[in-house]
């Protein structure tokens, strides 16, 4: 009852901020044409593989669906920690070895003798209590290991994650899972901008096979375009998969929704044709 009520005053404070981010955006003299944005939203639509999407983790939040391609894979960065590490466990009862990082708690909830925590935050430098992805592994595991799996849930601060990362540093990871924040600000010149080069990063070496919006957060629309305020995204590299048609069920069968608040489906906009 405690967390209902809880995610019930989340909710209108959320309703609250859509209508003042609505106000903000529409106030602005300069936004981002149309077109562009509908273009860079279509070229996340995902694509159905070879490889059945499964479920790993906990039921509702947590638990994220990725490609069935997890043999071989020996090691997992997983950045933000938070309360739940249920996906996290589940891959380490797979027998990878997890490394985790988050300086806005202690250690983990749950243990694991596969578990390999260090209380940073993940940043676009190395400096204070922040740490870059590319650091972190290197410190880690060092170079040699190029076929691992990266799942990031770091509250906005991916994009300043990736801003770090070189193209050739992410191919070093078969399967990423990242939990992107703010879509709103597609109509920012300036943040489309940085998504655009986001994009293009992540497709240098991967595809889309997944999405899923977070009903935490509900639906931003503007000029007709309907944007999830957070969305999930599954990406596999390209030469471990066999390219099929762009994925048609949405939501998954697998897919579940986040909190108790009202659930939200993938809009038309962000699926393939």
């Amino acid at each position: 009852m405690l967390v209902y009520k809880a995610l019930r005053s989340r909710s209108i404070n959320i309703f609250l901020w859509m209508r003042y981010t609505t106000k903000s955006i529409f106030s602005k003299n300069k936004v981002v044409n149309k077109d562009a944005v509908s273009s860079l939203i279509k070229s996340f639509a995902p694509i159905t593989t070879d490889k059945e999407l499964i479920r790993i983790g906990p039921d509702m939040d947590g638990g994220y669906l990725v490609p069935d391609a997890l043999e071989g894979i020996k090691i997992c960065f997983s950045p933000g920690v938070g309360m739940y590490s249920g996906f996290e466990k589940e891959l380490a009862d797979r027998g990878m070895e997890v490394y985790m990082a988050d300086a806005s708690v202690e250690a983990p909830q749950i243990s694991h003798k596969r578990f390999h925590f260090v209380k940073k935050f993940i940043g676009k430098n190395t400096e204070g209590e922040f740490i870059t992805v590319s650091d972190w592994v290197a410190e880690m595991v060092g170079d040699k290991e190029n076929d691992m799996l990266l799942q990031m849930d770091i509250e906005g601060y991916e994009y300043d994650a990736f801003d770090a990362m070189s193209e050739q540093f992410l191919s070093r990871f078969r399967i990423v899972i990242i939990e992107l924040h703010s879509l709103y600000k597609f109509w920012e010149p300036e943040f489309y901008k940085r998504f655009v080069k986001l994009r293009d990063k992540l497709f240098s070496h991967h595809i889309c096979v997944h999405l899923h919006p977070n009903n935490c957060c509900g639906i931003f629309t503007f000029k007709g375009v309907k944007i999830p305020r957070a969305l999930e995204i599954t990406l596999i590299k390209k030469d471990k998969v066999t390219l099929s048609t762009p994925a048609q069920q949405f939501p998954h069968n697998l897919d579940q929704d986040n909190t108790p608040l009202r659930s939200i489906s993938l809009p038309e906009d962000w699926i393939g044709q």
